[in-house]
């Protein structure tokens, strides 16, 4: 038996096919365990509902959050009772951090081979091919330059 496949090309041509009595089988697991079900559009308009309003919500939440946030880390510095904004922050997931610039003198050595016969300029050689990372994701190197280069 074959079913015919209804055009999906315009909201006209869907509105004209749709069956809100129609039933298709969907796999379900949100018990955990995998287990088919029959259901119907009405079914499916209900979730999708159900999903956009707990989408607002957890918006919602999440900017109610930021704002506490911002008011812990504002008032924590000079809070008579940081322990209760730690707890607080805890509660909510709230990861209390500060921003603290930096800057660094690094000393570094090395070696490169090269053409004896050929002019080389190791200064350029450094400053093109010289990199600064950090390892940790927390560090964050913003600019670095190459100095006082000298052969030793």
């Amino acid at each position: 038996m074959e079913t015919a496949i209804p055009d999906t090309s315009s909201q006209t041509s869907m509105a004209e096919h749709y069956n809100n009595q129609a039933n298709m089988i969907v796999k379900d697991t949100t018990s955990g365990e995998l287990i088919y079900k029959a259901v119907s559009p009405y079914d499916v308009n209900c979730l999708f509902t159900d999903a956009h309003l707990h989408n607002k919500q957890i918006d919602r939440f999440s900017s109610q959050i930021q704002t506490v946030k911002g008011i812990i880390i504002e008032a924590y510095e000079d809070s008579g009772d940081q322990d209760s904004l730690r707890e607080i922050a805890e509660a909510l997931d709230i990861q209390l951090t500060k921003t603290i610039n930096w800057s660094a003198t690094m000393y570094v050595s090395g070696s490169i081979d090269v053409d004896i016969f050929e002019d080389f300029d190791l200064e350029s050689e450094l400053a093109d091919n010289l990199q600064v990372s950090a390892w940790s994701g927390d560090i964050e190197v913003e600019d670095y330059s190459v100095e006082d280069v000298r052969e030793s």
